[in-house]
């Protein structure tokens, strides 16, 4: 028997200043990709980081996705996965919360282009190649 995707505790924290928020108890996600992720008490998340270039898009993104996006940070910061897999972890838990596709791969895109940065590990491994055919 598989276990539902989605999350086991609550979201609970405490404002550092207006862009970061600190765990007060750890936050207990589970996904079928990675397994069970805990996001231990007192990491701090900004949440989603969206640029404010395009307020509005900065306002609809900033309130969404919350667990998702603490989970997703302790992924960075970890780096206890490659970059792609804690991209598609984020997403398979915005999905499980049932977020519309379109802002899912919205949401997705952004991390892909823009979270390169973030992460704490090395660069994405090379897909592995087949030698006659050259596909991924």
């Amino acid at each position: 028997m598989s276990l539902a995707v989605g999350f086991l505790t609550p979201l609970r924290v405490e404002e550092v200043d207006e862009d970061r928020w600190r765990l007060l108890e750890p936050l207990h996600a589970r996904s079928s990709l990675v397994g069970d992720v805990i996001v231990p008490a007192g990491f701090v998340s900004d949440f989603m980081s969206v640029p404010k270039l395009v307020p509005i898009l900065h306002v609809i993104l900033k309130s969404r996705g919350r667990k998702e996006s603490t989970v997703h940070d302790y992924l960075y910061e970890t780096a206890l996965y490659p970059r792609l897999l804690c991209d598609d972890v984020f997403a398979e838990l915005l999905r499980a919360r049932r977020e519309p596709e379109a802002l899912v791969a919205l949401i997705y895109a952004g991390v892909r282009v823009g979270g390169a940065s973030r992460y704490r590990g090395g660069p994405d491994p090379e897909p592995v190649r087949d030698a006659e055919t050259n596909e991924a």
